[in-house]
């Protein structure tokens, strides 16, 4: 009974770490076209053509996913060996730096020092994959889905909260002093506050850390598996295409609601919010029952198809009431496709495969994400809502994969 009661605890506690630091993330995704496409505190020179300021920006964003590319194996593989606790207070304590120099990068005006800070973030965001990592040591077979589901429901919480505080707190209206600025110096307080929190009250939940001395050459052998191994070469495959558009709907969104619609931080923080509020009400509502009735394959075939229709709504009729309502949509079928992919990856390898399986996926979904933002400028300097079609139609692609392979089983 005490250790259940301990084991949940420390869920509370890993779910809190993830709210905080997701919560820290999405303050930052709707500044992002403020800093670099226009605005008061804009880090480019006017001088500056708009498809060069569309590189930058998008820049800005790849950045940060070429920091997790690199970094997620590195600090996981840490964490093996010396303890998920000690690792996660690096992370935290980091990233909350990162923070304050992107910070710091506006108030010195200095694009360059901003786009560092964003690689600095990238690279220690960890905590995320190692608090995961943490759940599945305290959780047994049978709560493992139940665990994993809270901690799914933490991130909505924290996508929920970002955005909005990133709206408020940015508001000269609402807050006397307020700016741009302001809710980088709040994420970094909240990530460097979330690592004391951590020193106080976590306890170790890696009991057999990995002896084993760490071979940089092979730390990338997860991502190289998955496309190696035949089991999960398709999965791998569809991961890219769910990735890549998921990422260039997140980045792509904000550019569109600022060079389009003409709407700043506040439509983006909207739009963002909704987004997690859709992902909450997935988990709650909608998840348990859908897997009860489809397999993994449908499930996720029918999800992407919902997120393809989505898409191309938003990218063909452009009304900012639809853009928005989108996010919610957006949000509710990414949880179901998400964790449907995620199972399918799982239950396709042994046991002592898991921690390859998803380190992988996580490699490949980062490698998405920069190929998303590398593309966005070409595909914006033809159309502003281009992107969105390229979403629908990639979404409808690892559809069309998954349901062929269901329908082969």
């Amino acid at each position: 009974m005490n250790n259940k009661k301990t084991n949940n605890s420390i869920l509370l506690i890993l779910m809190g770490v993830i709210v905080v630091d997701v919560m820290g993330f999405g303050l930052v995704l709707p500044l992002l076209p403020n800093i670099f496409i226009g605005g008061s505190y804009t880090l480019l020179p006017g001088s500056y053509t708009p498809l060069l300021k569309d590189i930058i920006y998008a820049l800005a964003f790849t950045i940060y996913p070429l920091g997790c590319f690199f970094g997620s194996p590195i600090l996981g593989k840490l964490s093996d060996r010396y303890g998920r606790k000690s690792i996660l207070i690096t992370c935290l304590i980091l990233n909350g730096i990162s923070y304050i120099i992107c910070g710091l990068a506006i108030f010195w005006h200095s694009a360059a020092i901003f786009i560092f800070g964003r690689l600095i973030s990238g690279f220690f965001s960890g905590s995320y994959d190692i608090a995961q990592a943490a759940t599945v040591d305290i959780s047994t077979h049978e709560n493992k889905v139940r665990n994993m589901s809270w901690i799914s429901f933490a991130v909505a919480i924290g996508i929920i909260i970002g955005p909005i505080l990133a709206t408020v707190t940015s508001n000269q209206k609402l807050i006397s002093g307020a700016s741009v600025i302001t809710p980088f110096w709040i994420a970094g307080g909240l990530s460097i506050l979330n690592a004391l929190f951590i020193i106080i009250s976590f306890h170790e939940t890696n009991k057999m850390k990995d002896k084993v001395k760490i071979n940089l050459l092979k730390l990338f052998s997860s991502f190289t598996f998955i496309f190696k191994d035949r089991r999960v070469i398709l999965f791998g495959a569809i991961t890219f295409l769910y990735s890549f558009s998921w990422g260039l709907y997140i980045v792509s969104m904000p550019l569109i609601l600022k060079n389009y619609f003409g709407y700043g931080i506040t439509a983006s923080g909207i739009l963002f919010s909704l987004m997690g509020v859709g992902v909450a009400f997935s988990i709650l509502f909608i998840q348990k029952i859908l897997l009860k009735k489809f397999t993994l394959k449908r499930l996720y075939g029918y999800a992407t198809i919902g997120m393809c229709i989505t898409a191309l709504f938003s990218g063909i009729i452009p009304i900012i009431t639809i853009e928005l309502i989108g996010g919610f949509f957006i949000g509710t079928f990414h949880i179901l496709a998400y964790a449907s992919l995620l199972g399918m990856c799982s239950n396709s390898v042994s046991g002592k495969e898991q921690g390859l399986i998803m380190g992988g996926l996580a490699s490949v979904g980062n490698l998405a994400f920069l190929v998303s933002g590398t593309l966005l400028p070409l595909l914006v300097s033809v159309n502003i809502f281009l992107p969105l079609i390229m979403v629908g139609i990639v979404f409808l692609s690892g559809s069309i994969l998954m349901l062929a392979k269901a329908k082969a089983a």
